[in-house]
């Protein structure tokens, strides 16, 4: 049970981060940068707010009167002339072919302009349709970056998770292998009792000591291996100790040795990737 909800925390905490990754190309997509995509200017006795509206060409914008007086928008240089009455709004567009730059505008009602009513505009360089789609696709690339690390983590701590409760006796040894092909063992001489070799959980046929003496057990992972664990097993399915081993990298050798019983054993491995696992005379 505690295995179970550990685990499930652990898928938890895999969504919560899958899901702020997944999101990250939308919150990218929302960014309007500075240009407003609907902007609205205001005018007040005597002021335009905001004193300063950036745009891009072709953008429409809301002219709203807020004040007791008629006012106007007028920006020469884009030949834009517009009135609107107090308490109401209108709308015009700043032209398509509008070079990106700085512009000033004015309320061309007599005194306005002389009384400080005036602003300025700045029109962006037109939005690029291209290179828009490029971050978000970098962006769904890392995702998936992540997402197959985590899945790489998640299932690395599940085989440790197996190798622990294989030790306190929560698993049932013997059970035969987890995943992959039984592995198998073959017996030469030179003092070799038994050599097997696998890839991740599996549980070895049984092959039996001729002679009690003194043995050692010997894990070598392969090159794709992050964590292994080896238990020599006697017949009735119990741990033989000092015959447990681990490995924490590709490549590693780890040995135990001590006296065994003549009799038959296997040997049950927790593991990420493939080994080769040999029980000689020592």
């Amino acid at each position: 049970m505690k295995r179970v909800a550990g685990l499930a925390c652990l898928a938890l905490v895999v969504l919560a981060v899958v899901g702020g990754l997944e999101a990250a190309p939308r919150r990218l997509a929302a960014q309007p940068g500075t240009a407003a995509a609907q902007p609205t200017l205001v005018a007040e006795d005597i002021k335009f707010v905001p004193a300063t509206l950036t745009v891009r060409p072709g953008t429409t914008i809301t002219f709203v009167n807020q004040g007791a007086l008629p006012h106007n928008f007028s920006l020469d240089a884009l030949h834009l002339s517009v009135d609107v009455q107090p308490g109401a709004q209108t709308q015009f567009t700043i032209p398509a072919t509008a070079k990106p730059g700085t512009y000033s505008f004015y309320c061309d009602v007599p005194g306005h302009r002389e009384a400080g009513m005036t602003g300025t505009l700045v029109v962006a360089a037109a939005a690029a349709t291209g290179p828009s789609v490029r971050p978000q696709a970098a962006t769904a690339a890392a995702t998936g970056g992540a997402v197959t690390a985590l899945q790489t983590q998640v299932a690395a701590l599940e085989t440790r998770v197996a190798a622990i409760e294989r030790r306190l006796g929560l698993a049932t040894p013997g059970a035969g292998a987890a995943s992959g092909a039984a592995a198998t063992g073959t017996a030469a001489g030179h003092g070799v009792v038994f050599t097997v070799h696998g890839t991740g959980q599996q549980v070895s046929n049984k092959f039996t000591v001729p002679a009690s003496g003194t043995y050692k057990l010997t894990f070598v992972a392969g090159g794709d291996l992050t964590f292994g664990d080896a238990t020599l097993e006697n017949n009735a399915g119990q741990d033989v100790y000092p015959f447990d081993v681990s490995v924490s990298k590709a490549g590693a050798t780890a040995t135990a040795a001590g006296s065994l019983n003549a009799g038959q054993y296997y040997v049950s491995v927790t593991a990420d990737g493939s080994w080769t696992i040999t029980l000689t005379t020592f």
